[in-house]
């Protein structure tokens, strides 16, 4: 045999190799297409104050319908997410209590980009927003966001980043919060999981909030730190998540002054597991 034919089938390999492992990760949306998406998440908080410590557990379940209302020249999309079941369970310092709710039908209209950043998130219907369900509903809804990706051809390895700054209204704290996440991403090129082949995104990178108000006349001030990390697995064609699993840890003070000053340490460590799978 040719010794130069000896070269040309690893060759071979290793080109279709590397084709298998890079991808152009631009969102590809398709009209009308609709999702249920399935969210659970686990907050776990620990806080000291006066020596005592005390623990609490916030879970969530929640359903959704997300359908892509429509598709412009330009790659962005507009994403109708209508938010339906939710039940959230506590446990503080041994009372617990369980908040569950059906049928809620809460939709928020939201604009993509071809990246999958947000332009413009808005509820379309407010009435019962002063409804605590409601209120717990819209806010896991507002926090669902699809990966932002580079919107271009990408090798297994590849690193991009992007940054966040959100404003939201959390149940476990009575005023806004200001968060700003910086995510670094890297493709780890295709997987396989239950017979099907997706992308695999991980996502990392350090998370900041803070917060200023009043509570019972003393003025108080959040700080924290922590990190997040996470992975995704993408749909091949339409380039949108079918799994997201999410964990983040942090490190607050909560900072009282007024008749009584005092400075509470508190941790807390949030795992989130989100499902999207196309209804046929």
């Amino acid at each position: 045999m040719n010794a130069k034919k000896l070269f040309i089938i690893p060759a071979l390999f290793i080109a279709f190799g590397a084709l298998g492992q890079e991808a152009n990760l631009t969102v590809k949306p398709v009209v009308k297409k609709k999702y249920d998406l399935n969210l659970n998440s686990l907050t776990d908080v620990t806080q000291t104050m006066a020596g005592m410590e005390m623990k609490a557990s916030i879970a969530y379940t929640a359903k959704a319908v997300m359908e892509i209302e429509e598709v412009n020249s330009n790659g962005n999309f507009t994403v109708l997410s209508t938010w339906k079941d939710i039940e959230v369970t506590s446990s503080v310092m041994g009372k617990d209590t369980t908040l569950h709710a059906e049928n809620m039908n809460v939709t928020i209209k939201t604009i993509y980009d071809k990246s999958g950043k947000i332009i413009k998130s808005d509820r379309m219907n407010t009435s019962g927003s002063t409804d605590p369900a409601v209120a717990m509903i819209e806010q896991l809804g507002r926090n669902v966001k699809l990966p932002v990706l580079p919107a271009k051809t990408t090798k297994k390895g590849d690193t991009w980043q992007s940054y966040t700054n959100d404003t939201i209204q959390t149940m476990e704290f009575p005023m806004a919060m200001i968060i700003d996440v910086e995510d670094e991403y890297s493709f780890a090129g295709s997987v396989t999981e239950n017979g099907v082949e997706y992308y695999r995104i991980n996502k990392a990178g350090p998370t900041r909030v803070s917060a200023e108000g009043k509570q019972e006349g003393m003025d108080m001030h959040i700080e924290g730190t922590g990190m997040n990390e996470s992975y995704l697995l993408l749909d091949k064609a339409t380039l949108l998540p079918v799994k997201i699993e999410e964990k983040t840890g942090m490190d607050m003070s909560i900072i009282m002054s007024g008749p009584q000053s005092m400075a509470i340490p508190m941790t807390q460590n949030t795992v989130t597991k989100i499902k999207f799978s196309e209804v046929k």
